[in-house]
């Protein structure tokens, strides 16, 4: 009698499993974009750890509000869309708080102005809002460009899109209001 053999694997290939219940939009796999995101949300992530470093007065308003933006790369790489529309409206959020609510801003670029004529850094917390911004912009139109990669869009979508607007805007107005004592809008 022959020994019975295993069955013979090629460890380097990935096993992927027939699902029914998944779509095929949740197996598609991860791209450049993909990263792109959970890259701009990390860059975001340790721009406001050094700034929760520099002032420990906002240390508990940037814990919770890496939160969010931790759910947007979990999401976004299972191709949510509850995920890009978290991405666009905390990332919007943001930028009409730095752009209107403060003068955050408005400070940071005149701290570049000033660092790009003299070299000096006149105050980093201002400094860091620039390339802050410019996260929170390419973060915006990452999930508008990868969500318009689906290809299994609905109208359905626009209550998605809306709900997650809602979930962001008052999940990171609480933080604000809780955690940020000192903001007043202008």
């Amino acid at each position: 009698m022959r020994a019975a053999t295993a069955p013979k694997h090629d460890f380097m290939k990935p096993v992927v499993q027939p699902s029914s219940h998944k779509s095929v939009e949740m197996r598609r796999r991860h791209t450049g974009l993909d990263w792109a995101i959970v890259g701009l949300c990390l860059i975001f992530i340790l721009i406001s750890a050094g700034a929760a470093y520099l002032e420990p007065d906002v240390r508990a308003l940037h814990l919770y509000e890496w939160l969010i933006y931790l759910a947007v790369m979990v999401l976004t790489l299972r191709h949510s869309k509850w995920g890009y529309g978290i991405g666009i409206s905390a990332a919007a959020f943001w930028l009409g708080l730095s752009l209107v609510g403060t003068t955050f801003l408005r400070d940071g670029i005149q701290n570049w102005s000033g660092f790009l004529k003299t070299g000096r850094i006149m105050s980093v917390m201002a400094f860091v809002a620039v390339p802050a911004a410019i996260s929170q912009l390419l973060l915006i139109v990452c999930c508008l460009w990868d969500y318009g990669r689906i290809k299994n869009k609905q109208w359905s979508d626009l209550e998605i899109l809306a709900g997650s607007a809602v979930i962001s805007v008052v999940y990171l107005a609480g933080v604000v209001a809780l955690f940020w004592p000192r903001f007043q809008f202008r």
